[in-house]
């Protein structure tokens, strides 16, 4: 029996393509192709020796700090930062340690010291920063940052703390006679090393014994000690030492050198004049150490503050003083040498200020009638400083010194009496006539108390008066 075929189907009716559809599936098939062999060529790399050696390697890098860790100089009481970079850290840890005591400052991002003035920052992947507030001396050291590897990988920076300087030992005060020598001593503590100088507080020279150059003069002197040799009373003031180290402030301390010495005394006039009811100042200026007393003397005496006598003192630096003697009213009694006297317990000194009177200006000292001498202290006269007064008939009257220091003698011409009246004040005068025939002495006081007054006129008119005062009297008589 024949095994029946199976009817053959008839042919299916032909499917229409569509041109635009087999265009987008000939790109997509293009694309896939190329995704395609860029894996199988990025398998075949990854596949490769060298690919695998290059896996091997970056898998095994140790970590590294990767930039030197810069110094730090800060001053004391400020804030000091050290900053440390690594790479490929992984699972290793960083700390820091400082050196000198090996005492840990903190681990990753633990502070293990107990110093609560220590922190730590960053983003303790790759950057690591330590903080440590308001510095002190004992922070100065080395510090190190280190990751735990075997071996050990670490850098190291200093901390440099900063200190200004500080005095600490200094010469007190001295006090010297004068020719010994002044040794003056100054240290200073202070990080960097204080430079110690030395100067005047009045800016003068300083005189200094310098082992290289010898004795000489400088304004500013360096070093810790100070040698004055032969001190002198110029030597005597305060001295500055001064402490520096280029941080600030500097430091300085003030030491006062004391020379003992006699007094000296100076005077800027010593003959000075003085006009009538006028007031007189005598300024003497002393030097001397230790403080001396200072008075003044006149006429074998003391002058006392009162009546019409003042003195003032006034000190200027603690070895120089001014005295200063005031004269109201002044009259001839005030005329003669003052003497300014200093004494302290190493000597005693003087000097002296001769006073005598002076003139305002007035007529010329020819006189035509009569000379009279005294004083009339009621009416202010004119002065007139002569040394000879020419009379008429041609006699002079010439002065004559008791004492070479005495002034010479004035003429007084007093405004309530005649032009040819004038009061002569001095010690002595002489009368002398032109032809040397006659001579003859007054002796004139240096001033006269009362107000009554003597006439010195030539000879011959002492004759003529003498008659005509006889005839008056006659005459009175009759």
């Amino acid at each position: 029996m024949a095994i029946p075929q199976p009817a053959t189907p008839a042919n299916p009716p032909a499917k229409m393509v569509n041109p635009k559809e087999d265009e987008m599936l000939t790109v997509h098939q293009t694309w896939m192709l190329i995704l395609i062999l860029l894996g199988l060529a990025i398998q075949r790399n990854l596949a490769s020796p060298e690919a695998k050696k290059f896996r091997e390697d970056n898998h095994s890098f140790p970590p590294e700090i990767i930039s030197k860790i810069p110094n730090v100089s800060v001053p004391v009481g400020r804030d000091a930062l050290f900053t440390c970079h690594v790479k490929y850290l992984g699972d290793f840890k960083v700390g820091w340690v400082k050196e000198d005591t090996k005492a840990i400052q903190a681990i990753h991002d633990i502070v293990i010291t107990h110093n609560p003035r220590v922190q730590v920052s960053g983003d303790f992947h790759t950057t690591f920063h330590l903080h440590i507030s308001e510095v002190q001396e004992e922070d100065r050291g080395q510090y190190m940052c280190q990751i735990n590897t075997v071996p050990m990988s670490s850098q190291t920076a200093s901390l440099d703390v900063l200190v200004p300087p500080d005095i600490t030992q200094s010469s007190g005060d001295r006090e010297l006679r004068q020719g010994e020598m002044a040794i003056l001593e100054c240290v200073a503590d202070g990080y960097p090393t204080p430079t110690i100088s030395w100067r005047r507080e009045d800016n003068q020279y300083i005189k200094v014994k310098d082992p290289r150059f010898g004795v000489r003069k400088v304004q500013r002197y360096e070093g810790t000690t100070l040698t004055i040799p032969k001190v002198t009373p110029n030597d005597m003031g305060a001295y500055l030492c001064i402490a520096t180290n280029d941080i600030p402030p500097a430091r300085s301390k003030r030491v006062y050198l004391y020379v003992q010495f006699p007094p000296l005394i100076k005077v800027k006039e010593e003959i000075m004049g003085a006009v009538y009811y006028s007031d007189m100042k005598i300024t003497c200026e002393v030097k001397a150490y230790p403080k001396p007393i200072v008075y003044w003397n006149f006429s074998n005496g003391i002058v006392l503050n009162g009546g019409r006598y003042t003195v003032n003192e006034e000190v200027i630096r603690p070895f120089e003083m001014t005295s200063t003697l005031t004269i109201r009213n002044m009259s001839s009694l005030d005329v003669g040498r003052y003497s300014c006297v200093a004494k302290n317990s190493l000597s005693e000194a003087s000097t002296i200020v001769r006073v005598y009177m002076v003139a305002t200006p007035s007529p010329p000292t020819k006189v035509t009638s009569s000379v009279t001498y005294g004083f009339q202290p009621n009416n202010r006269p004119d002065f007139i400083p002569t040394k000879s007064v020419l009379l008429d008939n041609g006699v002079q009257l010439y002065p004559k010194y008791s004492e070479p220091d005495d002034p010479p003698p004035l003429l007084v011409h007093d405004n309530n009496r005649p032009q040819d009246q004038y009061d002569i004040l001095g010690h002595n005068a002489h009368i002398k006539d032109d032809n040397e025939s006659k001579k003859g002495h007054n002796n004139f006081g240096r001033s006269s108390g009362s107000n009554s007054q003597r006439s010195v006129k030539p000879c011959f008119c002492y004759v003529l008066n003498f008659v005509i005062w006889g005839l008056f009297e006659k005459l009175a008589f009759v």
